[in-house]
């Protein structure tokens, strides 16, 4: 059974996965959207590694679940400061390179009525916090690309890569054989269990939500807020008659 330790910075979270004596970082966090825009979490995050005995030359692998800059932001502090590798799948590699306002607001986009207003009132403000955090990017080296032919077992991972498009049109999840998935931003949990309020195309996110159903999942690690059991999604959509 492999250890997952939720890495929570503060809006965002990133996953450490213990296996044997090294260490595999699902996302790496990144800068706020709370507070000052620019703010990274490269201390935070450093100090909460080795809080778990995660130190440069037990960090052997970082995959990431999708291309957004609030998950990948940490990642040239890693790279230079852990020599670690990190991996993407090919779809997402254009958001991780030239990043303008434009690929960050790329998936900014709401299916609610509310959330759609939200960001119509919103989005003059919303556009110059992404303009600061686009200023203080710092681009990092792409090792290498991760989708459902991934063998993890490399890293000592009994998991496997699952495709899970529609958040960002690269995105993806582990899965562990334990029913353990970490999901990247398919799924939220700040206040209640639920599919992502913002996606590149929502009909896509749909597909993805229902093929999961047939999935042995016990346990979702989101991208934001804290994990929860699957079933409690799955029974809020049978209470929808989804």
């Amino acid at each position: 059974m492999q250890k997952i330790i939720r890495i929570d910075l503060g809006t965002v979270n990133c996953y450490l996965l213990s296996v044997k004596e090294k260490f595999i970082l699902v996302d790496t966090g990144g800068f706020t959207f709370q507070g000052n825009p620019t703010d990274d979490k490269c201390a935070l995050l450093d100090r909460k590694l080795a809080e778990n005995g995660c130190f440069p030359g037990s960090l052997a692998a970082v995959l990431l679940t999708h291309g957004d800059v609030d998950h990948i932001a940490n990642c040239r502090y890693l790279q230079e400061k852990y020599k670690v590798k990190v991996f993407i799948h090919k779809d997402d590699l254009s958001l991780t390179r030239g990043l303008t306002a434009e690929k960050v607001l790329s998936n900014f986009k709401f299916d609610s009525a509310v959330m759609k207003a939200m960001s119509f009132l919103m989005g003059s403000l919303i556009r110059k916090m992404i303009i600061k955090i686009v200023a203080s990017y710092r681009e990092f080296t792409v090792d290498g690309f991760i989708d459902e032919r991934t063998d993890l077992s490399r890293y000592g991972l009994d998991a496997q890569v699952i495709l899970l498009p529609g958040h960002t049109k690269g995105s993806i999840g582990i899965l562990t054989k334990d029913g353990d998935l970490i999901s990247g931003d398919v799924f939220a949990n700040v206040k209640k269990p639920g599919i992502a309020m913002n996606a590149l195309d929502f009909a896509a996110l749909r597909k993805t939500v229902a093929s999961l159903t047939d999935k042995k999942i016990q346990m979702v690690y989101p991208g934001h807020g804290t994990p929860f059991a699957f079933n409690e999604l799955k029974e809020k959509h049978a209470r929808r008659g989804n």
